[in-house]
């Protein structure tokens, strides 16, 4: 059963949040399983609708069909199913940007560009 839902997604320096969008305004970020309090650097949607936050650790994409599969107003999904992406050695994510489904990260120093089908 697919439910429409409204999600408005938010990214901070100090965390991200996503929130439902309805009668009224409803935090859904530990729910999908996005880090609420990493410093998030970029957070979107990709082409296909897949939420992504990149925070300095790591890249977290919740896949478009647990979002269609959740009624975020009756029963929040605790784990969904989630693809997550580290770098290797302890680097750290600098800077990211996207096109498309395709994510650029560069770790600190720019010494490596990774490329990510989403």
């Amino acid at each position: 059963q697919q439910h429409d839902q409204s999600l408005l997604l938010m990214a901070f320096t100090t965390g991200c949040r996503v929130l439902t969008i309805g009668s009224d305004l409803r935090d859904v970020t530990d729910d999908l399983g996005l880090n609420s309090n990493a410093l998030t650097l970029y957070a979107a949607a990709n082409a296909d609708g897949c939420l992504i936050q990149v925070s300095e650790q790591e890249v977290v994409v919740v896949q478009q069909p647990v979002l269609d599969s959740m009624d975020l107003d009756v029963i929040p999904c605790s784990q969904p199913e989630r693809a997550v992406w580290r770098p290797g050695d302890s680097s750290k994510i600098s800077v990211c940007t996207s096109l498309g489904n395709i994510l650029m990260c560069s770790t600190c120093g720019g010494t490596s560009i990774h490329v990510l089908d989403t």
